[in-house]
């Protein structure tokens, strides 16, 4: 891609999953030797967040953010504990924060998006929304089985969502998705359902 497209063209994030703040800064600089011609770093993501060691890693990309060590002018956070992203997003001081959410981990319906405030500069996104999908499980001929862009379909039903970090394999997988966003958001029931045959599987 940076063989074809300018450098300032595109945003790069990196994700470090090293939680000693002695250490929460060499991982970039690797990122950064590896790649020819990215010379810097966008974003900045604390990968793997728990509310036990966040606050702590934290201060560090905060300073980060604010001398713009490799360049970075954001900031954020993948969560794997939906009670610390609420608590760092109410916080303030996220860009970005990833969290899991998908049928077989709703959980984001009690311990995350009821507490988000109302007006909010980080944004969400969630991760692993087809985590869920799995082949059809037995099931009568009239009941709905959901294709795997409903599973995208099911992630962002939820406004609290700002968007989803995906990874297509093949350009026609960004039609596919692009259609079946045309379709809008899942109804409440259809969403309930998905839930129950994931937790059925």
């Amino acid at each position: 891609l940076l063989a074809r497209v300018a450098r300032d063209q595109i945003v790069v994030a990196a994700a470090a999953y090293v939680t000693q703040r002695e250490f929460c800064s060499e991982p970039f600089r690797e990122v950064i030797a590896a790649v020819p011609d990215l010379h810097t770093l966008d974003v900045l993501v604390a990968g793997g967040a728990y509310g036990s060691e966040f606050a702590a890693r934290w201060e560090v990309y905060l300073a980060h953010r604010e001398r713009g060590f490799v360049g970075a002018r954001a900031i954020g956070a993948s969560f794997h504990d939906r009670v610390a992203a609420a608590t760092a997003i109410a916080g303030g001081s996220l860009d970005l924060a990833l969290v899991r959410y998908n049928p077989a981990h709703p959980g984001a319906q009690r311990d995350l998006f009821p507490h988000l405030p109302a007006t909010r500069r980080t944004r969400v996104l969630g991760f692993t929304s087809t985590g869920a999908y799995k082949a059809a499980p037995a099931v009568a001929d009239d009941v709905w089985l959901p294709e795997l862009t409903d599973h995208y379909r099911f992630a962002l039903s939820r406004p609290e969502l700002d968007g989803l970090l995906c990874s297509p394999t093949q350009p026609a997988h960004v039609g596919e998705l692009a259609a079946a966003m045309a379709e809008g958001p899942l109804s409440i029931a259809e969403q309930e359902h998905m839930i129950e045959l994931a937790l059925a599987h």
